[in-house]
């Protein structure tokens, strides 16, 4: 009999044993092996004034731009105030800006005097590192395909013509557009680009070592429901001031890193730290010690999704994690203040946190009910020990 106990419960380790290693594996590697990009929003405006009737911008309009692609969401602009509005409110991952001179500069490869023109790629690096890096993809292949239609086409006009190539057409025909990369956001060196999601681990995971301390050290003799919630909110708050500068003391002191805006910085750290705090102690109230792998699984799924595009995420994560996990508020608050000067989309941000967090206050009050038929005198480890 004993051993047919002990063989159910190394069974049972084992299975519980693969499901963690299952969902370690899905949480982290998940998101990025499964990416699949489709509609990246990506700027585009035609400059080129054109030259004798011709207007080669319209023409690379219409043989790249206008092919049928899910994979990019083309976006056109009438200026470059236009493009770099879009940028700043974090609208789109890049643009592409073909010049005045385009046509002039095409024709004038059989010309005495050929030159190159200056295609302008402008990367949005602060709206996400990860997806102005896929735009330089697309955008580099979109320029090297149409280099390729212009050498080409050239090549075939100067041989109808009897026209033998000089050696200063030679290296402007080798690569006739020009890509010249433009940061809007830099992110700069140092993995700076990160620092949002850093910023967001280290109070997601402060707060939820600190909102279980807290939830078990008010497990004491004669407490009262009422003074469990008011002394878990006071504490709450302290404890998310103090998170918010040892937070940054650790990423600007100790790691080096640079930062900016520090008086937006600190009150959106506290903010997101409270509202943090919020869930996870709403979570404690009402399920108690066993809520806890809840916020773990958060956390643990979370996290590898915002660190991405959404339009790079298959539709199980877009749909099922990305559009109500509270980490993008935080890492998009974030990016706002650190790359775009506390511009961008940071007072919508602001805004659903400040919602969230009342929700999640409502639901801590609430739960005065539920702790108030519980015995808040025994410690739910000790408890939980003692019944193991």
């Amino acid at each position: 009999m004993e051993k047919k106990v002990v063989k159910k419960k190394a069974l049972g380790v084992v299975l519980i044993v693969i499901v963690i290693h299952l969902l370690l594996a899905y949480g982290s590697f998940g998101p990025s092996a499964t990416s699949e990009l489709k509609e990246i929003p990506i700027g585009f405006l035609n400059a080129d004034e054109g030259m004798a009737g011709e207007n080669m911008g319209k023409m690379f309009e219409k043989a790249v731009l206008g092919q049928d692609n899910e994979r990019v969401k083309w976006i056109h602009f009438g200026s470059l105030a236009e493009v770099k509005e879009a940028l700043e409110n974090k609208e789109i991952y890049g643009g592409l800006i073909l010049p005045s001179d385009l046509t002039e500069s095409v024709f004038s490869i059989t010309g005495e005097e050929p030159r190159q023109a200056m295609v302008k790629v402008i990367l949005n690096e602060g709206k996400n590192e990860v997806g102005a890096n896929t735009v330089q993809g697309i955008t580099g292949g979109i320029i090297g395909h149409m280099n390729m239609e212009i050498r080409n086409d050239t090549l075939g006009n100067m041989e109808e013509n009897g026209l033998s190539i000089q050696p200063d057409q030679v290296m402007v025909l080798t690569e006739p557009l020009v890509q010249q990369i433009e940061k809007y956001s830099p992110v700069g060196e140092q993995g700076r680009g990160q620092l949002p999601l850093m910023f967001t681990v280290l109070l997601w995971l402060g707060s939820l070592i600190g909102s279980l301390m807290i939830w078990l050290l008010l497990h004491q003799k004669n407490q009262l429901p009422t003074r469990f919630v008011r002394t878990q909110l006071l504490s709450g708050v302290l404890l998310a001031v103090i998170q918010a500068f040892s937070t940054l003391a650790v990423v600007g002191w100790l790691m080096g890193m640079e930062l900016a805006n520090y008086g937006h910085l600190i009150l959106f750290l506290i903010i997101t730290s409270f509202v943090f705090f919020l869930i996870q102690s709403s979570v404690l109230n009402w399920l108690g010690f066993k809520g806890w792998p809840i916020l773990i699984l958060i956390w643990l799924f979370g996290l590898p999704v915002v660190s991405l595009p959404p339009e790079l995420l298959s539709t199980f994560y877009r749909v099922g994690i990305y559009s109500w996990i509270p980490f993008r508020f935080s890492v998009e608050g974030l990016n706002s203040i650190l790359f775009f000067d506390a511009g961008g989309n940071l007072s919508n941000m602001l805004g659903t946190l400040g919602i969230i967090g009342a929700v999640f206050m409502v639901v801590i009050l609430a739960s005065y009910f539920k702790l108030k038929g519980k015995d808040l005198s025994a410690n739910p480890m000790a408890k939980r020990f003692e019944t193991a």
